[in-house]
Order: C-alpha cells, then structure tokens, then sequence
C-alpha cells in the first residue's frame, strides 16, 4: 500500500528534525556534562494552521495542516560549550542533500547574537528550503527553524518571522 505523501512528507520532515537535534545535544555536549533541555522558554506557538506534534528529539514542533512546513526549537544547556554556532549549522544541515547555503546573516534574539542561515536542498529527492537561526545565550544554545517544501516556502515564513521576534529564553 503506497503512503500518501503528506505522511511521507511529515516523516521526511521529523527525521531532519531528529538530525538536527541529535547534533545539538552531540556538538555542546561538554565532557562529563550531559546537555539538558531549558524548561524555561517562553514563546507563542505559531498560529492556525500550525498545530504542535509530539517529537522526542525537538523540545517543540508545530506543523502546518495546510503546506506540512514544520516549525521547531530545541534546547541545548551545558556550563561550557565546546562549538560556535558556525559548527553548530554545519552538523544541521548534514542531514539534508545537495545543501546550498543561499544566505548567512548576524541577527539578536531576545537580547542575544544569533546567527541566521537560509539554505536550500534536498530530503528524498524533494526540494527544502530551511531558515535557521542559532542563539546562544547563558550556557545554552536554542535552535529555531522552519523546514518547508522550496514551493511552499515563502507562504508561511512571516509566521517564522513572528515567532523568531516572540521567543524568549531565561
């Protein structure tokens, strides 16, 4: 029986979710210290047609009933970091083929450096586009990014926008 694609889409989706968090927690592990979430964040989840679905390996991930973009944050704490952010981004998007990063910029959220990547390429021969900002701020790093089919993309990024000036971590 063959799998609609919205639930092949959604699997493709969370396993980059998966990669991207695996990485966090592998890369701002610190030695002795095992990386722990910050149970403390305070955001305002996106709007309808977003709708959160539970993901052991993001904090939080809100997908959209009508495109299937997803929009997620995790957590990393530790005392000491032992990457930058740079190295941070890289692991994220080796879970994704063909990455083409289209743009890097230096942003603040929440009164903190981040870094904002716009990046393009594939996941099972589908094109993705993915807009990922990585924030460090008193011993913890959080990660926030939107994962959408290249051709839905633009539809709902101002909802990511949104909820990037809306986050806030202790």
């Amino acid at each position: 029986m063959k799998k609609p694609k919205a639930i092949k889409w959604l699997k493709h989706i969370l396993t980059l979710i998966a990669l991207y968090a695996l990485t966090a927690c592998a890369l701002f592990g610190g030695g002795e210290e095992d990386p722990v979430k910050n149970l403390n964040l305070k955001m305002t989840p996106p709007p309808n047609p977003y709708e959160e679905i539970k993901v052991s390996s993001a904090d939080h991930v809100w997908q959209s009933l009508k495109t299937g973009n997803t929009i997620a944050v995790n957590s990393s704490c530790v005392e000491r970091n032992k990457e930058d952010l740079h190295s941070l981004e890289k692991g994220i998007f080796s879970g994704v083929d063909n990455v083409i990063v289209r743009s890097e910029t230096k942003i603040t959220v929440d009164g903190a450096p981040a870094d904002r990547t716009y990046a393009e390429g594939k996941t099972d021969n589908i094109p993705i586009s993915i807009d990922l900002v990585v924030i460090e701020k008193n011993n913890c790093t959080y990660d926030l990014a939107y994962v959408a089919r290249t051709a839905t993309f633009a539809a709902e990024r101002a909802l990511f926008d949104n909820f990037i000036e809306r986050f806030h971590s202790p």
